[in-house]
């Protein structure tokens, strides 16, 4: 999610991780409304949907534009990811063994196999804070899509038309997404789902210079809120959902998520002339928005856990106040974890390094 390798330009690389950022903030938003503060209207929860998780698939596709592709170093990346992930599952399993003997716990894994288990990312388990599980399904999907596409990218810059291959590759990508939309699968990983984001990952890659004019603006969003309303006129006719619905949309491949999606991806890019300097704080979650994806996992449980104590006299307030605790115990969760992985990986160099130096003097 966060790639701060990009070193082409100094604000383009500061407004990426800038809207990345808001991005995860949002995100802490809605997972609020969903699943921390009870009977937020479900009208309202599918409306915070129009900026979400596909606009960090963007962005991770603009920032590996300024890279040539390499499956080695996507895959270093995957890996560093899931030693995150692997430091954090143990540290928050860590507290909720702290929590027992308090009035409000939240249950550990207390069994090897079930831990594995949350270190590979299975929905079903996770350690005491259920809103992580919620979230688990982002991370093998990023996964696949950075190396899928970074394999066929690696192949197609060798080809004498890589632009060319690169937008058939997307073509195709979008249209196998739409003819497996009506199998209706619910998160199942199966291909025409990572598929979907894949072609998000490609769209940010293959438009990263472009320039963008009010006009040129209009022209998209209307072409886009137009396929937005013929996919939603598709969804109720076919599959009977309602035209707000657009979690639905979300949870299978859909044109109607992907027109949703574009949205705020079209209004993201037509911004970035405007802004010269990002606001640091932005930029820094967004440089770390892995740990606050993370995070928030644990904050919105806490704020599910506490919901029935908050003064508040209707679902809105409750989730103003709600978001703006998780904001809170998000940013504390991960930036602790974030100092945790850090020392770690100081500990773990300056051991090398030292086993380094005792080599090198009994070869001398």
């Amino acid at each position: 999610m966060s790639d701060t390798s990009t070193r082409s330009s100094e604000t383009r690389n500061t407004y990426i991780d800038a809207v990345r950022g808001i991005t995860a903030i949002h995100i802490v938003v809605i997972h609020t409304a969903w699943f921390g503060i009870p009977d937020v209207p479900v009208w309202f929860k599918n409306l915070l949907l129009i900026y979400e998780v596909p606009l960090f698939f963007y962005l991770s596709g603009w920032a590996s534009a300024y890279k040539t592709p390499n499956v080695i170093r996507a895959g270093k990346g995957i890996l560093r990811i899931w030693a995150q992930w692997i430091v954090f599952i143990l540290v928050i399993n860590a507290v909720c063994f702290l929590t027992l003997k308090l009035p409000v716990s939240f249950a550990p894994v207390r069994d090897f196999p079930t831990l594995i288990k949350c270190l590979f990312f299975d929905e079903q388990v996770y350690p005491g804070f259920y809103v992580i599980a919620c979230s688990t399904w982002f991370i093998p999907l990023y996964f696949a899509s950075v190396l899928i596409n970074n394999t066929v990218l690696s192949l197609i810059v060798r080809t004498d038309r890589p632009a060319e291959y690169s937008r058939t590759y997307l073509i195709i990508l979008i249209l196998t997404v739409m003819w497996a939309y009506f199998h209706h699968e619910y998160f199942s990983y199966y291909p025409p789902f990572i598929m979907f984001y894949c072609a998000i990952w490609m769209i940010g890659y293959l438009r990263k210079d472009k320039g963008e004019s009010l006009k040129g603006l209009i022209i998209e969003l209307s072409i886009c809120i137009a396929g937005l309303i013929l996919c939603s006129y598709l969804d109720y006719r076919l599959l009977g959902y309602p035209y707000w619905d657009i979690q639905s949309a979300k949870t299978t491949p859909s044109g109607k998520f992907l027109f949703v999606s574009m949205l705020s991806i079209l209004i993201c890019r037509y911004l970035k002339q405007f802004v010269k300097r990002p606001n640091k704080i932005l930029v820094h979650i967004g440089q770390n928005a892995l740990y606050y994806f993370f995070g928030q996992g644990v904050g919105t449980s806490v704020v599910y856990a506490f919901s029935g104590y908050l003064p508040v006299h209707s679902p809105f307030s409750g989730w103003i106040m709600g978001s703006v605790i998780n904001i809170g115990i998000t940013a504390f969760v991960a930036e602790g974890v974030r100092l945790i992985y850090r020392g770690i990986g100081l500990l773990i160099l300056n051991i090398t390094k030292k086993l380094k130096t005792t080599e090198s003097n009994k070869v001398i």
